[in-house]
């Protein structure tokens, strides 16, 4: 008996002939029609395009504008400190003026929100101009000009980097505005860590401090005397009965003098308190026990009388 191959047996190389003739028509329409032939082919043959598609879409992200963008770009321009505090640059800070809802003022770096205050920060209000900016040098000097409202304090003294302190101290207690981050600049690195030059104004400031404590102290010591000037007579300076006056003497931590004038009694004239610091000096042309004596010359400022 002859054994004849079964049906199936016979039929399969016939289907194989048909699914590779199929196969090549595939390739071919997807050469003509398809942009990416190759990705077709391997699909067809079990590649891993699937896989790779997928690994490639993830790797981009869909921009708010619709332009695609790179995961690892930066989300913003805006930055915070390690502490969480936002850190503003001067481009970012200058939109919070004028007619915009919020209004931010910065002084020695710090930035506050006085946005309640619209009708003294706001447009046409009488402090318009500190806002969106720092104008530190300006809260001393008073040059409200451009070139005024700056933040470079080169040059001041520890008393102007005080005077400056006490506005940073206004607007941090104050009761409506807050306190909204720091700006990048003079006093605030990339970081948001203190500069060089915030630590010097800060240590200027604690000196100016002790030394204004200092003085008080001196002040008790000898009574303060009586002065008068005129642009014509010049600048006098008195005591009471039984006291004379010298002009007293301080030097300040970062060079230079404060001078005041002090009345003192016959005995402190040749035995001088042991707690006094200041140097003690009588009036050009004045006697030794006169109690009225001139201490500026006709002509002279009456920012020298003391």
């Amino acid at each position: 008996d002859t054994c004849l191959p079964h049906p199936a047996a016979t039929a399969r190389p016939a289907m194989f002939k048909a699914a590779l003739g199929l196969g090549v028509v595939a390739v071919l329409v997807g050469v003509l029609y398809v942009d990416n032939p190759s990705e077709l082919l391997s699909e067809l043959v079990g590649g891993g395009g699937g896989d790779k598609a997928s690994s490639s879409s993830s790797s981009s992200s869909s921009h708010p504008d619709g332009a695609a963008s790179s995961s690892s770009s930066s989300s913003s321009s805006s930055s915070s400190s390690s502490s969480g505090e936002r850190l503003f640059t001067a481009e970012e800070l200058k939109q919070y003026s004028g007619d915009n809802p919020k209004l931010l003022v910065a002084v020695l770096g710090e930035v506050y929100d006085v946005s309640k205050g619209r009708k003294y920060y706001g447009k046409g209000g009488g402090y318009e101009f500190f806002c969106g900016r720092d104008g530190s040098r300006a809260f001393k000097t008073g040059d409200f000009s451009p070139k005024g409202l700056i933040a470079d304090v080169s040059g001041m003294t520890y008393e102007d980097y005080a005077a400056i302190e006490q506005w940073r101290k206004f607007y941090a207690d104050h009761k409506t505005y807050t306190f909204a981050g720091k700006l990048i600049g003079p006093f605030y690195d990339q970081n948001g860590q203190p500069t060089e030059t915030l630590q010097r104004v800060r240590h200027g400031v604690k000196e100016h401090d002790q030394f204004m404590e200092l003085q008080r102290a001196q002040e008790q010591l000898f009574t303060k005397c009586n002065s008068n000037w005129s642009q014509a007579e010049g600048g006098y300076v008195w005591c009471a009965d039984g006291q004379y006056p010298r002009k007293a003497i301080l030097d300040k931590p970062d060079g230079g003098v404060s001078e005041r004038c002090a009345c003192l009694t016959e005995s402190q004239l040749d035995n001088k308190p042991e707690e006094s610091t200041e140097i003690l000096k009588q009036y050009p042309g004045c006697r030794k026990k006169q109690k009225y004596c001139q201490s500026v010359q006709p002509g002279r400022s009456k920012s020298t009388t003391h």
